[in-house]
């Protein structure tokens, strides 16, 4: 389907090498959305927060500013 939203390393230049992931460590990520969106766009944001919230949990992180 269409992307409803997008990650990325804080790190530069912002990507992750998929070669590397289990080794892989960051100081932060950043999930967004660019709008509009095809389709709805609230369910979109919901969906970016859950995952959100599932990252920091699973991982033991700290919640962004």
């Amino acid at each position: 389907g269409p992307v409803q939203f997008s990650l990325a390393n804080m790190v530069k230049p912002g990507t992750f090498d998929l070669d590397a992931l289990d080794s892989f460590q960051t100081p932060g990520v950043s999930l967004f959305m660019t709008l509009p969106l095809d389709g709805d766009s609230v369910a979109a944001f919901d969906l970016m927060l859950a995952t959100a919230q599932g990252f920091r949990q699973s991982l033991g992180g700290n919640p962004g500013r």
